[in-house]
């Protein structure tokens, strides 16, 4: 028989989204799978929708939490799952009929088995933008990781393949203190033990439905800081040990964490709370760390940031900095 591979779908309000997802689950040409529908605390018809769906599947589990989070309501999946593998699907994404199959046939122990996918931009006619296109040709070595993660295939937890064995004897867990980022923080403490590179299924085999809520706007976030600090600290943590003092790619992910404690800077000018004066000594707090200086001499060093961004940030000239980078002269 087929090695069983558990599907893990966290819900919260997906009344309008869970039906495709589930069939599209259920209609997987892979057949050996138990799908766990972790119900976070839904105030709509998601749980209703869900029940039937289980009492005509006997392969359906689901779980009620309260509402605690996406993170939790993983982490509840991962507990209750049997499988020798493990998937995860949002509740508004659909899969391709051979997904499951796919990443299990193309499985490889020692590294990070991926896919690529659609985005579909909901209200566009579900515009589909490509996340499969690289200018570079991926080799399935390390030195893969700084593309894959550019291209957003390392940051979220759908289109990839998990070894149940590693998550649960190392207590590997989504991180229920953050709400943005988690997804990466998981993937990085699990490539600890799949670190041979990358196994891509050069095919698009998920479909990522980006809503309305997921449309970047401008408004303060108030768990960012902590989010994008974990990130930063984890992401260079990761690189010295991931590719042991390679300076071509620790540079590059370091300038990728400097970029993230960028984006938490911008962040604290958007905080309704504090005055002009106290956003400014926010971002300067931030970014007059020793780390980051450091960063931004070896990175314009590098030629990996422009002149006009180095002299802005080497003479501490935050303000200006983010007004510029706000109106996206730099690309």
């Amino acid at each position: 028989m087929d090695d069983l591979v558990s599907v893990i779908i966290p819900a919260y309000n997906a009344q309008k989204y869970i039906k495709k997802c589930i069939e599209s689950v259920l209609n997987q040409t892979y057949a050996h799978i138990e799908i766990i529908i972790v119900n976070d605390g839904s105030k709509d018809d998601t749980l209703k929708i869900c029940k039937s769906y289980a009492k005509n599947n006997s392969n359906v589990k689901i779980i009620t939490t309260k509402n605690r989070g996406v993170s939790y309501a993983r982490n509840s999946g991962i507990n209750s799952s049997n499988g020798k593998y493990i998937v995860f699907i949002d509740s508004d994404d659909y899969v391709d009929r051979e997904y499951i199959s796919a990443l299990i046939t193309n499985y490889d122990d020692n590294k990070l088995t991926l896919c690529g996918y659609y985005e579909v931009i909901e209200n566009i006619n579900n515009k589909l933008n490509s996340k499969l296109n690289f200018k570079e040709k991926i080799t399935g070595l390390k030195e893969d990781f700084y593309l894959l993660y550019n291209n957003g295939l390392i940051n979220s937890n759908f289109c990839k393949l998990y070894l149940s064995n590693i998550i649960k004897s190392n207590e590997i867990k989504f991180d229920e203190e953050i709400s943005i980022g988690e997804d990466l923080l998981f993937n990085l403490e699990y490539m600890k033990y799949v670190n041979d590179g990358f196994k891509l299924v050069e095919l698009h085999l998920y479909y990522y439905v980006k809503r309305k809520r997921d449309s970047l706007s401008i408004r303060y976030n108030k768990d960012m800081l902590l989010s994008k600090m974990k990130i930063y600290n984890n992401l260079n943590d990761f690189a010295k040990s991931y590719f042991l003092e390679n300076t071509q790619y620790t540079l590059k992910i370091r300038l990728a964490s400097f970029n993230i404690l960028i984006s938490a800077a911008s962040n604290e000018f958007h905080n309704k709370h504090k005055n002009l004066l106290e956003r400014y000594i926010s971002c300067k707090k931030l970014l007059s760390v020793k780390e980051v200086i450091n960063i931004i001499n070896i990175a314009y060093k590098d030629k990996l940031i422009s002149y006009s961004r180095y002299f802005l940030l080497k003479n501490k000239m935050y303000l200006i900095y983010m007004v510029i980078k706000k109106l996206k002269i730099w690309r």
